[in-house]
């Protein structure tokens, strides 16, 4: 598996730079199955044909999982329904708990989005605690995840008034937004229909 993501085959004219990305490709390979702490270093050895030898020398470290995911704050929206919005999964029996940091930030980007679809355009995520245990598995980190939310008021739409247009008429415009006065306030869907009606001047030439 390892050598599959080598890019620098036997017989290949040798660059240290492609070994250099080589070693990188390693480690994401390493970091995408939960190990957070893997360590690789590349060296070379000359040999008497003229040849070089590539050597990785890799140290891999305990697999970082998902032990639990619970929310503070949370109290519109269920902890269970929240849990379904995320990429991240508690490690059991069925599911692979994988911890990857980068998919945590999109997790975090996903909450955010489900209370703003549904008005709550204050919502912030104030902190995720991470609580770590390196004893209870001798093969794995457990990592205990605390979503701190703060969820704000639920806003409705009041409605939107179009100026300074000569060129597309307010009634064009407006139908660029699908939010009616009095609906939940959908951020995604205002956004959606803010960048409708400035492409309907790109569209056209007006690009300033």
């Amino acid at each position: 598996e390892l050598l599959e993501k080598v890019t620098l085959k036997e017989g290949d004219i040798y660059n240290d730079l492609k070994a250099r990305i080589d070693e990188r490709a390693l480690r994401d390979f390493y970091l995408e199955k939960g190990y957070a702490n893997v360590k690789i270093v590349s060296e070379t050895k000359s040999n008497s044909d003229k040849s070089i030898s590539l050597h990785f020398s890799v140290t891999e470290g305990k697999q970082t999982v998902v032990s639990s995911i619970e929310f503070q704050g949370n109290k519109v929206i269920a902890s269970k329904t929240l849990k379904k919005s995320m990429k991240l999964k508690e490690d059991t029996f069925f599911t692979n708990g994988i911890f990857m940091e980068s998919t945590l930030e999109q997790d975090k980007a996903a909450i955010r989005s489900y209370y703003l679809e549904r008005g709550y355009i204050d919502v912030s995520i104030e902190n995720v605690i991470r609580e770590t245990d390196t004893e209870s598995d001798k093969d794995k980190t457990l990592v205990k995840l605390t979503f701190l939310i703060k969820e704000g008021e639920q806003y409705t739409y009041g409605g939107t008034t179009i100026q300074g247009n000569s060129i597309f008429s307010s009634e064009m415009l407006l139908g660029k937004i699908r939010l009616k006065e009095g609906d939940i306030l959908n951020q995604n869907r205002f956004d959606e229909g803010f960048q409708a009606v400035a492409d309907v001047y790109f569209e056209n030439g007006y690009t300033s």
